[in-house]
């Protein structure tokens, strides 16, 4: 019964995990007429910095500083990785301004290709099975939003924002992957949100 309980729990965050994934697209298209994409990112990022350490202190019971302590070649290494995500979220979101938001997401879906690629030349990882089929499904994904859409020259810088923002994100998960083996969990998320609301403060002011 327990192992049942656990699965029924595991089922409930990765479907709140999901719709969470899915809105801030949504909110962001509908917040355009009122707020720039990185002014909706910035306060986004700002709430996130600001409550996630909070959070880890009541659950994990930790001090303040034992949270956000980092010394120099740790921060740097979050600094990285910080602006990878933010170049990555800023370059998606802005598409939003060029061409649906749907599209954009679908062309975000693509990152598998970049990120074993990436992951085969940088962390000489070996392509598995599994991989290449990720790979085949993203390249027929591509093909019906590129080949068989009415793509206007208008749109192109659209497109090109979200294909950016896949490759960022995809150069982020490498450096992520790579950064969590030998750092803290909850350090390097807190100064990832950290990070990235500096970078997106600068961005909209």
């Amino acid at each position: 019964m327990n192992k049942l309980k656990q699965m029924h729990v595991a089922l409930f965050f990765t479907g709140i995990a999901a719709l969470s994934f899915a809105f801030p697209a949504i909110f962001v298209k509908l917040l355009m007429d009122e707020l720039s994409p990185i002014g909706t990112l910035t306060i986004r990022f700002f709430i996130a910095a600001a409550l996630f350490p909070i959070i880890v202190m009541f659950v994990k019971k930790s001090k303040l500083k034992a949270i956000l302590h980092a010394k120099g070649e740790e921060l740097k290494n979050f600094f990285i990785l910080g602006f990878l995500l933010f170049a990555s979220i800023a370059s998606l979101f802005s598409s939003f301004l060029y061409i649906h938001a749907n599209k954009a997401m679908l062309i975000y879906m693509m990152y598998p290709l970049f990120d074993g690629i990436l992951a085969w030349f940088v962390l000489k990882e070996k392509i598995t099975k599994t991989d290449s089929a990720a790979m085949v499904c993203t390249i027929i994904g591509a093909y019906f939003i590129f080949g068989m859409n009415n793509i206007g020259k208008g749109s192109m810088i659209g497109y090109g924002l979200a294909v950016v923002g896949t490759a960022l994100f995809a150069g982020y998960s490498i450096f992520s992957r790579e950064v969590g083996r030998r750092y803290e969990y909850y350090t390097r998320t807190a100064w990832l949100f950290i990070f990235c609301f500096f970078f997106f403060m600068i961005a909209f002011f």
